[in-house]
């Protein structure tokens, strides 16, 4: 149960967030700027948490090794599509904050 929670959460809460920043984009009249920078870090983090808790749960309940690739594949088609429609594309190549010597 927790992971058709965990995905299910994810995509309403993404949608959620990118209908408000749509909303006031509109009201702000910006275009395509109320699209966010799209963080690949947090994505990696978020499919990783995904997948350990799918592996703990087929302790318990080992049918989740059936379901779980239906679940991997909602997961992937949904931020493929956040990818393309809901975030815009990253300003730099890493999210990470890494501080220059020369800057």
């Amino acid at each position: 149960m927790q992971v058709i929670t965990e995905l299910v959460i994810k995509i309403v809460l993404n949608c959620i967030l990118a209908g408000v920043f749509y909303i006031l984009g509109k009201i702000k009249k910006k275009g395509n700027a109320w699209k966010d920078e799209y963080e690949l870090s947090g994505e990696i983090v978020s499919l990783l948490y995904y997948q350990a808790i799918i592996w703990l749960a087929m302790l318990f309940f080992p049918f989740v090794a059936l379901v779980s690739p239906l679940l991997m594949y909602i997961n992937f088609k949904f931020s493929y599509f956040s990818l393309n429609k809901l975030h815009g594309k990253p300003l730099k190549s890493s999210n990470a904050n890494v501080r220059s010597f020369f800057h």
